[in-house]
């Protein structure tokens, strides 16, 4: 690397201690790759509670045939529309 001539030569030089903190600062915090394992292993099993949406819940199918045989047969054919024709 080359120097710059106009200024003074101190400012083109890295101080040692610069150096060395930048090092330390390298090796500081965790270590990722062995984190990355933890969470692979940890956390929900989302795939175990998936049949019990199906098992829940009132039995629709009974409750429909409840309503048919409560409902009154809305077109009654009236005797005079029967016989009106003859």
């Amino acid at each position: 690397m080359q120097e710059i001539e106009s200024g003074p030569a101190e400012l083109n030089e890295v101080p040692p201690d610069l150096t060395s903190g930048l090092r330390e600062l390298k090796f500081a915090g965790p270590d990722l790759k062995s984190s990355k394992r933890d969470l692979n292993s940890g956390g929900l099993d989302l795939n175990s509670g998936a049949g019990d949406f199906n098992s829940g819940g009132p039995d629709l199918n009974s409750e429909e045939r409840d309503l048919k045989s409560a409902v009154p047969d809305v077109n009654p054919v009236p005797a005079e529309v029967n016989h009106a024709g003859s």
